[in-house]
């Protein structure tokens, strides 16, 4: 296994501040989130390398996103709630690539030059 939970811990550690390094800061926890995903990439890779048969993932938790109305407006934030909370790990694991919900996003100053690929 690559990672456990990442969204747990870099949430945890990066945005709320309750477990190390105790940050509070949406930006921070961006910057997690982008080294994780690019770390689980990158971990993908290595150990198919050298074991090509390997069974190799990561355990993601996930939550239901329900809009709290019909209105246009809880449907999209309904829409947004899921992309952070399960599919920010998730899609680039899976995909190469962040949520396109969460467009507004993509490539931000606090992302580092170096892309996700897809595996």
């Amino acid at each position: 296994m690559l990672f456990n939970e990442p969204s747990a811990f870099v949430d945890l550690g990066y945005l709320e501040g309750t477990h190390a390094p105790g940050r509070k800061s949406l930006v921070d926890f961006l910057r997690a989130s982008h080294t994780v995903n690019l770390a689980q990439g990158e971990g993908f890779r290595a150990l198919k390398s050298v074991r090509p048969s390997a069974r190799v993932g990561t355990a993601f938790s996930m939550s239901p996103c329900e809009a709290a109305t019909n209105s246009e407006e809880d449907k999209l934030a309904a829409e947004r709630a899921h992309a952070i909370t399960n599919l920010w790990f998730l899609d680039p694991a899976l995909k190469g690539r962040y949520p396109d919900a969460l467009a507004f996003l993509r490539r931000p100053s606090w992302a580092s030059s170096q892309a996700i690929s897809k595996r």
